[in-house]
């Protein structure tokens, strides 16, 4: 049953990948700006192969609102990307208020020490008012490119069902723990939880109503189980860029990310981005995924069931294809540019 799903959806994703291979895939991308989704932006802005409609940030990720308005106005002008609108949405989840670790939240804060930016006064739910602008002008589908907990997501669906369900056809969420266990309780010993990821850790309602209700066509979950076995790989993208003779200023940035993080490398996003790019270089399962809400020690949890929503997941992506397609677009970046 599980092999038949997954041919089933695999055989509708590529079919749908095919079908635009001559046109811009239509992109929203999500993003609570960390470390690990700069490094995503950073490589998902200048693939000339989508067509990014809006960024919008999660504030109830590891930045705020105030912090990460001008941060990523101060990305996407060094990208020459300011054609690309952007907004923030609802600094908490929809169930609870699960949080980051403070001292993500400090570094994230503090732009990794990039730049020392002032935070701004954020408009409240403005991103609401940007995925309707951008839905209603788009033709479906559109991919979501889910880099941060679901809140914006599931807000939006539950303010415009029908947009959400004619527009957004195809998610990829940087999430899932299948039969693993997490860092979560590790690094926020109060909250016992060892099962969730932790973009489900925060907002694990939101996941299940995009899941539940919203029903895309193709759901695609980036777990934990591929994304943690590949972060030593960016200490060898980080040793790629210093042996670079002549770096520009998107490769410094780059850098200047990692050498932030260099204690505690963190790759999800990276990964997620590469995968909604080119979803052939993962190995793929067919599944049917339940998102434990409740108790909070298991809140977030992702588990496999026959009454769950159909769903995919990256099963394995290579290191050396993961360096390889991730490093060939970063050099894009230093060799390319959107006006």
């Amino acid at each position: 049953m599980r092999k038949a799903l997954a041919s089933i959806l695999l055989f509708l994703l590529f079919f749908t990948m095919a079908s635009f291979a001559d046109d811009k895939t239509t992109v929203w991308i999500d993003t609570d700006l960390a470390q690990d989704d700069w490094l995503a932006l950073t490589y998902l802005v200048q693939q000339p192969e989508i067509d990014i409609k809006a960024i919008t940030i999660a504030g109830d990720g590891v930045n705020d609102c105030g912090h990460g308005l001008v941060q990523l106005k101060y990305f996407l002008k060094m990208m020459h990307r300011m054609d690309i609108p952007f907004a923030c949405g609802a600094e908490k989840p929809l169930q609870g208020n699960n949080q980051f670790p403070p001292l993500w939240r400090h570094q994230a804060f503090n732009f990794y020490n990039v730049k020392n930016l002032s935070p701004v006064r954020a408009v409240k739910n403005s991103a609401a008012k940007l995925i309707n602008q951008i839905l209603l002008a788009a033709q479906p589908p559109v991919t979501l490119i889910e880099l941060a907990p679901m809140t914006n997501a599931a807000e939006f669906y539950l303010q415009q069902p029908e947009l959400f369900k004619q527009k957004v056809r195809v998610i990829y969420f940087t999430g899932g723990a299948f039969d693993r266990y997490t860092d979560v309780g590790k690094l926020l010993p109060n909250t016992q939880n060892f099962v969730a990821s932790w973009n489900a850790f925060i907002d694990p309602e939101a996941l299940n109503v995009i899941l539940t209700q919203a029903k895309p066509a193709f759901f695609a979950f980036i777990p934990e189980n591929v994304t943690r076995p590949l972060d030593s790989t960016l200490l060898e993208i980080s040793h790629i860029i210093g042996t670079q003779t002549h770096k520009s200023n998107k490769l410094d940035f780059v850098q200047q990310m990692l050498k932030s993080e260099k204690k505690d490398l963190y790759i999800a996003d990276e990964v997620t981005a590469l995968a909604a790019l080119h979803p052939k270089l993962c190995k793929w399962a067919g599944d049917r995924v339940v998102v434990l809400t409740q108790p909070s020690i298991r809140a977030g949890q992702t588990l496999f069931s026959c009454r769950g929503a159909a769903s995919v997941r990256c099963k394995r992506l290579p290191p050396n294809i993961f360096v390889t397609h991730f490093w060939e677009g970063l050099t894009q970046v230093a060799e390319s540019s959107h006006k």
